[in-house]
């Protein structure tokens, strides 16, 4: 997919975001509600196998539940020669710019950056401390 291409009459897409093991995830403008969205793409040959039909109808209406506000949002699910898209609420940048602002000086001062956990976990973490450094 290329930035420019319009999906289901509705979405523009800007770039994208990631790929994992059932597709990709592009980050898009709705048109209609002029907001940016993430377009989660799954190829027609996989959206076509039943199991996976099925997992992926079973996350979307998870997703569409009223939930918490660490899991995003769904939208809307888009089907298009292109394949099953789930649209999901946008909420922040990638992973490098994230993590450039947070060894920058936009980091706020108050916040202490570690590239390292108490768990051996493989994702920074951010400690917010009520004194600026």
């Amino acid at each position: 997919m290329e930035p420019g291409q319009l999906i289901a009459d509705r979405y523009v897409v800007r770039g994208m975001l990631g790929k994992g093991g059932l597709g990709e995830v592009y980050l898009a403008d709705d048109q209609r509600l002029q907001t940016q969205v993430a377009l989660k793409r799954v190829p027609l040959a996989l959206s076509l196998e039943p199991s996976i039909r099925e997992a992926l109808v079973s996350e979307a209406r998870i997703l569409a539940r009223p939930c918490h506000t660490h899991i995003v949002r769904l939208f809307d699910l888009a089907y298009t020669v292109d394949g099953l898209f789930l649209v999901l609420e946008f909420v922040c940048p990638n992973l490098d710019e994230l993590l450039a602002a947070a060894t920058s000086s936009r980091w706020p001062k108050s916040c202490a950056f570690s590239t390292t956990s108490p768990k051996a976990s493989p994702w920074p973490t951010i400690r917010v401390s009520s004194t600026a450094n």
